[in-house]
């Protein structure tokens, strides 16, 4: 299929083609007869409905890659932003499961009621020492 450029429709095809397929900008330019420039110059930004946070316009995302990774664009101010920041998305952040922190293995470990912070120093040192000989029995 040719697409003359001067056909008042060859931007909204471009643009649809481009938005709602997986198929690769060399693809498209050459189903519409176009330069990859020329595809380049007719996309238009894609709508995130949702309004810029620095002057109230509507962001969008600027490619397909943008869209992918989550960023966001404004069109009149030049404001850029990841979408999740903009939208107010928390990111998911693993919580450690309980009794896995270090102090809860120390509290395992230390029945006699010994402080915490003691039996970690103990711990530590034990490490240390621990480096010491190995690294003078290496070099040896």
């Amino acid at each position: 299929m040719t697409v003359k450029t001067d056909d008042g429709g060859v931007v909204d095809t471009a643009n649809e083609m481009y938005w709602e397929s997986s198929a690769s900008v060399n693809h498209i330019a050459e189903r519409l007869d176009l330069s990859k420039g020329s595809l380049y110059s007719m996309i238009r930004p894609l709508s995130a409905e949702v309004p810029c946070p620095a002057c109230g316009s509507e962001m969008a995302y600027p490619n397909r890659t943008a869209l992918e990774k989550g960023f966001l664009v404004c069109s009149e101010c030049g404001f850029e932003e990841e979408e999740d920041v903009i939208r107010g998305v928390e990111p998911a952040v693993e919580e450690a499961a309980p009794g896995n922190s270090f102090g809860d293995l120390v509290e395992e470990a230390n029945p006699d009621g010994f402080p915490t912070r003691v039996v970690a120093g103990v711990a530590l040192l034990g490490v240390a020492a621990g480096l010491v000989i190995a690294r003078s029995v290496r070099s040896r």
